[in-house]
């Protein structure tokens, strides 16, 4: 139920701009952040600039990204290996 609200309230945010949900989501996919350790170890995050049409996504969404985060250290890793949870054919 949430995620339909969540989809609906992008819809009409996005309905201006002639971009699905789907395509909105794409392309705000494209941003990521850049590490940045400086000399005394120091290490925070930096969102980049985003490009047009996801500047665009983002303030007709209403939301604010800010220019640096901090960093906490932790790596993230996006895939599994399932090698170990297959069975032996």
């Amino acid at each position: 139920m949430l995620a339909y609200r969540i989809i609906k309230e992008l819809a009409q945010y996005w309905h201006a701009l002639d971009v699905t949900v789907a395509e909105g989501l794409k392309e705000l996919d494209a941003l990521c952040v850049t590490e940045i350790v400086l000399a005394n170890g120091t290490r925070y995050h930096r969102l980049p600039q985003p490009r047009s049409l996801s500047q665009q996504l983002l303030e007709a969404a209403r939301v604010k990204l800010p220019p640096v985060l901090p960093s906490k250290g932790v790596q993230v890793v996006t895939k599994k290996k399932l090698t170990s949870r297959r069975k032996a054919a």
